[in-house]
């Protein structure tokens, strides 16, 4: 036996009340992010490691203020300052906070670098350097510009907006190195981790807790499955049949979005999970789009429908539906 007294309500009034319950979710979830789980999940420790082995290394310079900020200059010279300091010297491979977190590797000699340039082959012919008497290159001097690179052929002047061009290509790619080179610090590496980890953490629970006070709590302290959005618009959820809900029903329907929120916690890539929730819910809508009775997935899995408040007879049991002179003659 169906009850005939159920009023679907309009697709409008679902969509509305779904919005002001989301609204309300991302007020408290901007709350608990911003003001709880931001100082419990604190990563300042991973943070200022990250940001001294960057201040060490060069990867960070400071600009006319005092602050440290990362390069982003066509200034070929910021590049060739990090490249020197980093590679050619102890500043960062020999420094005690690099021996005191664990660092092993050690820094490029002139050497090294000057093959390094080498490597690169005729791109780069703006290097000339310096050899030995044996013909090699001399491991104890650096390459040099090119004379023809200098503004009249004067090494005084400065350099061609074509060298300074090249230059700069030169050492941001080397410039790129360095930072992967950083990157694969064991110690960075776990840092990075941890650092990772607690915004996974501050991001979960500032989306679990409030999705459990707006979408979960609300349904199960009234009959009419209201939240604050289904409340507002008056669209109750009812039983198949057109009779007040169970209640555990109402937490069965949370399943899925609770699965997805859990999934947060081993997969933290945004690539990944956007398009896991974007498909959810797509077809959720579209699946509500697509019946008379305006019914979501989450329907489907609940064994409910929604109902107009308003202009809808719901009843308690079989036996009330039954007893009703209107509905008894179905």
């Amino acid at each position: 036996m169906e009850n005939k007294r159920i009023v679907y309500p309009k697709m409008s009034l679902r969509f509305l009340g779904i919005c002001i319950d989301f609204i309300v979710f991302g007020v408290l979830f901007f709350i608990c992010s911003t003001f709880v789980f931001r100082y419990i999940f604190d990563s300042y420790i991973a943070d200022q490691i990250v940001a001294q082995a960057q201040v060490y290394s060069g990867l960070l310079v400071k600009d006319k203020n005092g602050y440290y900020n990362q390069i982003n200059s066509n200034d070929y010279t910021k590049y060739q300052e990090v490249v020197e300091n980093y590679y050619l010297t102890d500043t960062y491979f020999g420094s005690s906070f690099y021996k005191e977190n664990g660092g092993t590797r050690t820094h490029y000699t002139i050497e090294d670098y000057n093959e390094r340039i080498l490597e690169l082959g005729t791109d780069y012919t703006y290097f000339e350097y310096q050899y030995d008497e044996n013909g090699k290159i001399d491991e104890t001097k650096l390459g040099i510009i090119k004379r023809e690179f200098y503004e009249d052929e004067d090494p005084s002047k400065d350099l061609t907006d074509d060298a300074k061009a090249d230059l700069l290509t030169f050492y941001s790619r080397h410039y790129r190195e360095i930072f992967s080179d950083l990157y694969n610090d064991e110690f960075y590496q776990l840092a990075r981790e941890e650092i990772v980890q607690k915004g996974v953490y501050r991001i979960f629970f500032s989306a679990f807790i409030p999705y459990i006070l707006v979408f979960v709590i609300p349904p199960i302290t009234n009959k009419y499955g209201f939240t604050l959005g289904r409340f507002l618009t008056k669209v109750a959820l009812v039983s198949k049949d057109g009779l007040y809900q169970k209640k555990y029903f109402f937490l069965i329907r949370n399943i899925p979005m609770i699965i997805l929120l859990i999934v947060m916690l081993f997969e933290d890539n945004i690539f990944i999970l956007a398009p896991i929730y974007g498909a959810y819910f797509l077809f959720n809508w579209l699946a509500t789009l697509m019946n008379r009775e305006y019914a979501s997935l989450l329907d489907f899995l609940s064994f409910t429908r929604a109902a107009n408040k308003k202009e809808s007879v719901i009843y308690n049991s079989f036996d009330e539906l039954e007893a009703d002179k209107v509905n008894g003659e179905d």
